[in-house]
């Protein structure tokens, strides 16, 4: 399992990603840590001058690399088995997950793939050449003229501060080609979204009638008047519903066009969901399903979070613990006793809605499904 964190923080020892009950539903639950910020992904000509492989960034991926590696030669001894590992992340971890299947050098490392909150339609990655300006810039503001200086100096002084954000770049090697992610490994995929995503941030569903209108425009230009016309927001009330439901919308097309894009290209089935259950919390009841509120399910550790859970919400982390053990063990969620979930197809665009009911998620409508993909096609 690989943390989120915006490659910036986070830790594999969370209290949440405790993996006690997956391992009574018969995993082997590993959990690391990589390197962040500067450390994971800083690009620099020095570094590609003194690397084999010509790259430099990437190595917060090329720890997960590492530690891939380290499974298929050790994992035998824990229980586990080479020929059937998982890879699984959420948020930022998700997207490594992503990268992991884009790599050449991750092929046949794994077996399995699960992205909690981080597949998208269409995601692209910059060459190692764009980022290497940054990475001469951010050298100069640190008072640091070559890598030796750089290495000299303690590393509470290379963390912090302004400059560029640091993510994955096609560096040549562990991702060689830059432009929109592909596909390396063709393994089954796990993956889906959360129905209130942005629910922490202080505009979402709290804009009014003049601040929705004014982000749409700001947003989506000359689309803006299509956008309204669609979710509408002459009254406050209004423009909150719409501004979630587009960005649920928005979702559910991207998180489809990855899979119809995917099954162009490959053999294995994915398996896709879309995250609705509320999470108590009285103090914030406004958050809804927000971003990260499905990891306590997936791992069957409600225990460890003080809320007050309902005998729903028990039955829903047994369900989905089980589903996302069914799924390492053998490729499909699909078990004795779990509502049906079908993989996704043109023929059958299925997605899983896991909340208090496990129902199929109705795609948005016509012309809203129109609308987005129209959009994400033309990015």
């Amino acid at each position: 399992f690989i943390h989120g964190g915006g490659f910036t923080g986070g830790s594999g020892e969370v209290l949440v990603y405790d993996g006690e009950s997956l391992a009574k539903k018969g995993l082997v639950v590993v959990t690391i840590n990589y390197r962040l910020g500067v450390f994971g992904f800083l690009v620099h000509p020095e570094l590609t001058k003194e690397s084999e492989q010509g790259a430099s960034g990437n190595y917060a991926l090329l720890d997960q690399l590492a530690a891939l590696k380290w499974i298929q030669k050790n994992i035998a001894a824990f229980g586990g088995d080479p020929k059937r590992v998982t890879i699984a992340g959420q948020s930022a971890g998700a997207s490594s997950v992503h990268y992991l299947l884009a790599s050449p050098q991750a092929k046949g490392l794994f077996h399995r793939a699960i992205a909690q909150s981080g597949s998208r339609f269409g995601r692209n990655v910059p060459s190692r050449a764009s980022a290497e300006p940054d990475g001469i810039t951010w050298m100069k503001a640190k008072g640091a003229d070559s890598l030796a200086v750089l290495r000299a100096m303690p590393a509470a002084a290379l963390l912090g501060g302004n400059g560029p954000r640091f993510n994955p770049v096609a560096d040549g090697w562990f991702l060689p080609t830059e432009g929109t992610l592909g596909f390396a490994s063709d393994v089954p995929v796990l993956t889906g979204f959360n129905a209130d995503e942005g629910s922490s941030s202080n505009t979402y569903g709290k804009l009014g009638a003049s601040g929705w209108q004014s982000q749409a425009r700001q947003r989506y230009e000359e689309k803006a008047d299509g956008l309204l016309a669609l979710y509408p927001g002459t009254t406050d009330s209004q423009a909150s519903e719409s501004q979630k439901t587009s960005e649920r919308d928005l979702s559910v097309v991207s998180l489809s066009l990855w899979a119809q894009s995917r099954g162009r290209s490959s053999r294995s089935k994915s398996f896709l969901y879309y995250f609705a259950r509320p999470i108590p919390w009285p103090q914030h009841p406004e958050f809804a399903a927000f971003h990260t509120s499905e990891v306590p399910y997936v791992f069957g550790n409600l225990r460890f979070l003080d809320r007050p859970w309902e005998p729903v919400d028990h039955k829903l982390a047994d369900l989905m613990s089980s589903y996302w053990a069914n799924f390492a063990a053998k490729g499909d969620p699909n078990g004795r006793g779990l509502p049906r979930w079908n993989a996704y197809s043109d023929k059958g665009p299925n997605i899983q809605r896991l909340d208090s009911a496990i129902t199929t998620l109705p795609l948005p409508e016509k012309p809203k499904w129109d609308f987005f993909a129209g959009l994400l096609q033309r990015r």
